[in-house]
């Protein structure tokens, strides 16, 4: 059973080509489960890049840096890792007074609890004027409500503090194609609704510090920008729009809080546990979700996959592909920008017009078709064009991504997206791994507002390698007439202990106690008991839908206590004190030891005479 324990932590800003590191965070001590061994000099190191873009977008420069975490049993272990990779070290620089004081205000949107035990989630706003201030609360409020409240993350509420910091801009929005005088300096490249960059990271860091020592886990900016866009990495970037603001986030904390990769065709790499390089892999990895009864390869290809970016107001755009038509089903997925007016775009397939009505919104939006039977065997057409001039004149009529995928029938290839089976991704290369849905995932389909059930469990595992479900124990300084003692055990929200309106089906905390080894039944399930004397032992396990596999007892914690008699209740701490003392102070001093320890005596026998006389 998983035991949290304080693990040395650092965090670190790498750079590959030159080695040089930024010490983020360095060596705070945090509970941690996630050691895999009982050797003393273990380190558990995880690594993402400091700027992850989806495959379709090309990063202004070349950034080969990571951002490296590194947990560790002894600090000299730590150390002499970090001079490893290092080859300059500088320390993250506290923001003055000054800047402390103006133009900035920090909020508690969700507060879970004791940050020690908790994740912290970091919402930073930029490109907010100081008249804007409210509106950037309330912001980050919808947005956390729909998160968090909303199907996507509800489940994990209260494993989390979320934080909304409020720094003035002398401007209002966003830059477009090339920053403004912004915090942060957030921008994105002109007429694209796809990613939007930081050219001030130093200051986002320094902000996010102000949560205090482990209260900066997952940063985030958020630009005051209506349309679509962000990045993922260090930081998690989104914009505050009513339509995709959501649509952004929840994806790029996806990739942060499971640390897994994008399910789409065309990528460079897959990993994490929703990827698989076989079907062995896949019996591996999430056969215990399988729906049917073995794997197998679900029957599909892509026949179109296409980032065009192409403005429409200039020419029409054509896509040619080509099919053997020997597949039952087809389907149609792309995305636009700037078509928010009725009738404003045309899309043909084959010579056929395919029905289309705008939603009414100049935001990137994704627009859909399927036809229950299959393509003929042969070349095909699909093209889109512009009806009507764009009334938008910051964002062109654009045709951003088309894809076209064909099915096998339902016996060879199950389309809900609640079943779980081995459906084929296919790489640059056009190598195939596997994905556990078919659009079941927002991982794979971004308009999703759930993760499929392999991501779920996934995200689990990871957050309860960071704390514990036991927040703490403590036991009665005052004896009970039977000269027990009440304890209080104090564990996150989960369960039967979940506020109302955050209630989750199926899902309970089991309490179990044990007094020199034996279980004591009577109290099962119980957070608060009158324990006898002696050694005892508590233990707590999250039973959920949600895993069905937890093979380090990552949802399990048992912590032990001792329930004193006065009497040895001296005598322990009698020998707590000398102990430390002795440690620390020279032996020239032993008569000073002596006279100190006799002194702690005399006082503390006389305030546990008082206790007991009231």
């Amino acid at each position: 059973m998983a035991s949290a324990h304080g693990a040395f932590h650092t965090k670190i800003h790498h750079s590959k080509l030159n080695r040089k590191c930024l010490i983020i965070e360095e060596n705070t001590l945090k509970k941690y489960k996630g050691f895999e061994t009982s050797d003393h000099n273990e380190l558990i190191i995880s690594k993402k890049a400091a700027i992850s873009a989806p495959d379709e977008v090309v990063l202004n420069g070349q950034d080969d840096s990571q951002i490296i975490e590194i947990f560790a049993k002894k600090m000299v272990v730590l150390e002499t890792y970090i001079d490893t990779i290092c080859g300059s070290k500088e320390h993250l620089p506290s923001l003055p007074i000054r800047l402390m004081e103006e133009g900035l205000k920090i909020e508690k949107i969700v507060d879970g609890g004791d940050q020690a035990n908790r994740i912290d989630v970091v919402f930073m706003g930029d490109g907010y004027t100081a008249d804007e201030q409210d509106q950037f609360f309330d912001d980050i409020r919808r947005l956390t409500d729909d998160m968090f409240n909303g199907d996507t993350f509800r489940s994990y509420l209260p494993l989390f503090n979320i934080w909304a910091v409020f720094v003035e801009s002398s401007v209002s929005g966003i830059g477009y194609d090339g920053p403004n005088d912004t915090p942060f300096r957030l921008y994105r490249e002109a007429g694209q609704l796809r990613a939007i960059y930081t050219a001030n990271s130093q200051y986002a860091r320094q902000v996010c510090q102000l949560m205090g020592p482990g209260g900066c886990d997952y940063p985030s900016l958020i630009a005051n920008d209506d349309y679509y866009g962000g990045l993922g990495g260090e930081f998690v970037i989104s914009t505050k729009s009513n339509r995709t603001g959501t649509v952004v986030l929840r994806h790029e904390m996806g990739h942060s809080f499971i640390n897994v990769g994008d399910e789409y065709d065309n990528g460079p790499t897959y990993y994490g546990v929703n990827s698989a390089a076989s079907l062995a892999g896949v019996e591996n990895t999430w056969g215990h979700w399988l729906s049917g009864e073995s794997v197998r390869e679900e029957r599909v290809i892509y026949r179109l996959l296409e980032y065009p970016w192409a403005n429409l107001s200039l020419s029409e755009q054509s896509f040619s592909f080509s099919s053997d038509g020997q597949y039952s089903r087809w389907y149609l997925l792309l995305s636009v920008s700037a078509a928010g007016e009725e009738d404003s775009l045309e899309f043909i397939l084959d010579g056929e017009i395919l029905p289309w009505q705008s939603r009414g919104s100049d935001d990137r939006e994704f627009y859909d078709w399927y036809r229950d039977e299959g393509l003929a065997a042969g070349n095909h057409t699909f093209s889109v064009r512009s009806k009507t001039p764009s009334t938008n004149v910051n964002i062109p009529r654009m045709i951003c991504s088309v894809q076209l995928h064909e099915f096998g029938n339902e016996d060879e290839f199950h389309i809900g997206n609640d079943y779980i089976s081995a459906y084929p991704v296919w790489d640059e290369r056009r190598r195939v791994t596997y994905r556990p849905t078919n659009a079941g995932c927002l991982m794979r389909n971004m308009t999703n507002i759930q993760f499929c059930s392999v991501c779920k469990e996934g995200m689990w595992h990871q957050f309860l390698r960071r704390i514990s479900l036991i927040d703490g124990i403590s036991v009665s300084k005052v004896p009970n007439a039977d000269s027990t003692k009440r304890v209080v055990l104090k564990t996150l929200k989960l369960g039967q202990l979940r506020e109302s309106g955050n209630e989750v089906d199926n899902e309970r905390l089991e309490v179990r106690w044990s007094h020199s080894g034996l279980e004591q039944t009577e109290f099962n399930d119980r957070f608060e008991i009158d324990a006898k004397i002696g050694y005892w032992s508590v233990s707590v396990q999250l039973i959920t839908d949600e895993v069905r596999n937890d093979p380090n007892q990552l949802l399990q914690d048992i912590e032990h206590f001792t329930v004193l008699t006065f009497a040895n209740r001296i005598k322990h701490e009698n020998v707590e004190i000398t102990c430390s003392k002795l440690f620390v102070i020279n032996t020239q001093l032993v008569f000073s030891i002596i006279s100190s320890t006799v002194s702690y005596l005399v006082i503390l026998v006389q305030f546990e005479l008082e206790i007991e006389k009231q």
